[in-house]
């Protein structure tokens, strides 16, 4: 929607989305994306069906974020921080020669960052982080992280990437990342689907998961996939190695209906048995090996959905897509 994110599923929302039934749009009242993260099925997909759209992340920074993001006061900050001589400012007059512009900004940007990265996270290692929702000022801070965080994965060691297109002699000098999201937030149909959210929680996935269960309650389950807990905003805190059993336990007792995304991995079919959920796998193109030469790498990966119905189609669950990362 808005931002990229560690583990997003803008590509494969529409495979995603292909396995609600019509008899579930008839009955379903509530969607909610337990580890909302960069919330990709519900921006890209139509959920007009449901009364109530919920957004829940355990990274307070994240969800204060997308709340944020569509109070008109946030967007008038953003827009005042752009103006010259303030924060954002792409200052493309200070010299006539393009490569003095472009260090000159590049420098400025990621100073900003690391000044941000310090506060947001090495500041603030086995503290809790406390503050009321919404906070524009944590959220523009927040919000100029993701877009300049590399590969989209904020956190006290990552790196600065200050453009999505690279510094080229001759060419007219990129932009930061930064500008982007204003042009984003401004856009109407952006807007609207944030304003279609009902409620943006910041909850452990057990307890937003027994606060919104009923037989009306589609769960979109996307959790820290098995050995990468760590790469996510305090995983190893909030979810763990053991976090995938108890996310099992609460599962196999909801009243509601669940899409849960997974990698394959050993003692997956443990938790959630063949004989008792449905299963559709689906190849992709891993990014990793996109770019290697070497004929005997299998360079699909596959992904599995795992639910707690049978799904009308599974026609499309052979397609492939061009990437993982969203």
């Amino acid at each position: 929607m808005v931002i990229s994110y560690y583990g997003g599923k803008n590509k494969q929302s529409e495979w995603i989305y292909s396995q609600i039934t019509k008899e579930m749009k008839n009955s379903i009242k509530t969607f909610t994306e337990v580890f909302s993260g960069a919330f990709w099925v519900y921006a890209n997909e139509d959920f007009s069906f449901c009364d109530t759209i919920i957004y829940n992340d355990m990274n307070a920074y994240l969800t204060n974020f997308f709340h944020c993001c569509r109070e008109p006061e946030y967007i008038e900050y953003l827009k005042k921080q752009n103006e010259p001589g303030n924060l954002l400012h792409f200052d493309s007059t200070i010299s006539e020669i393009p490569i003095e512009i472009y260090e000159h900004n590049y420098n400025k940007f990621k100073d900003l960052f690391i000044k941000y990265r310090q506060e947001l996270y090495k500041d603030k290692v086995d503290q809790d982080i406390l503050f009321d929702i919404p906070d524009i000022e944590l959220a523009f801070k927040y919000g100029f992280m993701l877009r300049h965080a590399f590969s989209g994965v904020p956190s006290k060691k990552i790196g600065f990437s200050y453009s999505a297109s690279s510094y080229k002699e001759g060419k007219k000098v990129p932009e930061p990342k930064s500008q982007i999201l204003l042009r984003k937030l401004q856009k109407p149909e952006i807007q609207n689907k944030l304003n279609g959210v009902t409620a943006f929680e910041c909850l452990d996935f057990e307890e937003h998961i027994n606060k919104y269960d009923s037989s009306e309650t589609l769960f979109y389950v996307d959790p820290p996939y098995f050995g990468t807990e760590m790469n996510y905003f305090r995983g190893d805190e909030y979810f763990g190695g053991e976090g995938h059993e108890r996310l099992a336990n609460v599962l196999k007792n909801i009243d509601g209906k669940f899409i849960l995304s997974y990698y394959e991995f050993e003692g997956l079919d443990k938790l959630y048995p063949k004989d008792e959920y449905t299963w559709v796998y689906k190849a992709f193109n891993r990014a990793s090996a996109a770019n290697t030469k070497d004929p005997t790498l299998d360079k699909n990966g596959y992904e599995v959905l795992i639910m707690n119905y049978n799904p009308e189609n599974n026609e499309v669950a052979e397609e492939k897509t061009d990437d993982f990362w969203g």
